[in-house]
């Protein structure tokens, strides 16, 4: 007996296709999301986001875990570009303390990733922080056993005197753009006198921190600062012309804290400083360039020029000042600290700092010229977001042509 067989009309695989379109390659994708999310936890990665917009991969992280933020950004795009090779295209966002710091493309030339950086945040970030975030750096705390190294020229029977102190300090953010640092000074060493003798707070700051507009950023801080000072600080950065320079400014309200004989004495809140700043950064030579002009803590003021270079992740610099009309200068400098890769956050963890830092000034009154830092990592190199300086390494470190 003969059987009819019926014929397969292009109906049932056109039916087909779009059964696996509408089904099958938005379960593959989702897949590929979730495998990139476990990757970038396994790294150690924070506030991850990834979604899929218009066949480009768009994701966020934080990164805690390598002590120069480079590293992980090649990382990040080692792990991407593995799991997504045929992606139209790539593109993600820096975060620190759940804020986008930085945007990077990623686009295919001659089948090779080409990155470009920027300080600013399209469109891409305002969908993307919709989503929620996996691996929240809130709540987390570091223990940091800070070290302390001063010394100064103050006498002629005496080359230098110095002081040498152990000032661990507990870090945490409690939500989104909130520090804060508690810190306490263990002298080991000290031959300068003052009140370097006493076991006694270091700072002791709460810090929070605001986007309101596209490469702008307002920091509010209130606190115990160094160079015994404490009070209200306010700092705003903003990135300008193809994020080619950035303008700073700092304002500081402060007054006198120091502790001494077991006491701690605190002053009335009386004093106005300020630092307000222009930066450039050449990339061919690695050179980073600032002019600025400040105001003191001892009501001096004058204008502050500095010419720093960058070699990979260390920098070293020299600068100048022009305090009425007297002309002084130092230099200044910041070396990693190994490992690269510290371990992963978790509720408590122990690590070293990322950098050690240090600045020498060289003047004739020692009461001129001087200011504080607001917090312990406070150098040229761990904070620095200047797309044109990371671009370059990022290149260099992929040999991008």
């Amino acid at each position: 007996m003969h059987v009819k067989q019926s014929p397969i009309h292009y109906s049932n695989w056109i039916l087909f296709f779009v059964g696996y379109i509408c089904f099958l390659s938005p379960l593959q994708s989702q897949n590929e999301i979730q495998n990139l999310k476990d990757k970038f936890k396994e790294v150690g990665f924070e506030n991850i986001r990834i979604m899929n917009q218009n066949d480009t991969l768009v994701f966020c992280f934080e990164d805690r875990t390598y002590q120069w933020k480079v590293n992980g950004l090649l990382k990040a795009m080692e792990l991407s570009t593995s799991i997504y090779p045929d992606a139209k295209g790539i593109q993600f966002f820096l975060l620190d303390r759940d804020i986008p710091k930085l945007s990077i493309g990623l686009q295919k030339k001659n089948s090779k990733w080409i990155s470009k950086v920027s300080n600013s945040i399209d469109n891409s970030w305002h969908k993307l922080k919709k989503e929620k975030p996996q691996n929240k750096s809130q709540w987390k705390f570091d223990f940091i056993p800070y070290t302390q190294f001063a010394l100064r020229n103050t006498s002629f029977h005496k080359i230098y005197r110095v002081q040498l102190n152990f000032a661990p300090a507990v870090e945490v953010s409690p939500w989104k753009g909130m520090r804060f640092v508690g810190q306490y000074i263990f002298p080991i060493y000290n031959d300068l006198g003052y009140w370097g003798k006493w076991v006694r707070p270091g700072i002791i700051m709460v810090q929070q921190e605001f986007k309101p507009f596209d490469r702008w950023y307002v920091n509010l801080s209130w606190g115990n600062y160094s160079n015994y000072r404490y009070g209200a600080v306010m700092g705003i950065r903003h990135y300008f012309l193809n994020n080619a320079f950035a303008a700073n400014l700092q304002l500081a309200y402060t007054g006198k804290s120091y502790y001494h004989n077991n006491k701690w004495f605190i002053k009335e809140i009386n004093q106005l400083s300020y630092r307000a700043s222009l930066e450039y950064f050449l990339p061919y030579y690695g050179l980073h360039i600032e002019l600025g002009y400040e105001k003191y803590i001892a009501d001096d003021q004058g204008l502050r020029f500095d010419l720093s270079r960058f070699f990979k992740n260390t920098c070293v610099g020299f600068y100048a000042t022009l305090i009425e009309k007297e002309i002084s200068g130092g230099f200044h400098f910041a070396i990693p600290i190994l490992p690269k890769k510290r371990s992963k956050p978790r509720r408590l963890r122990v690590r070293l700092p990322y950098y050690f830092d240090w600045e020498y000034y060289s003047r004739t009154n020692t009461n001129r010229g001087q200011y504080f830092e607001i917090q312990p990592d406070e150098n040229r190199i761990e904070n620095y977001y200047d797309s044109k300086y990371i671009e370059t390494q990022l290149k260099i470190n992929r040999d991008e042509k």
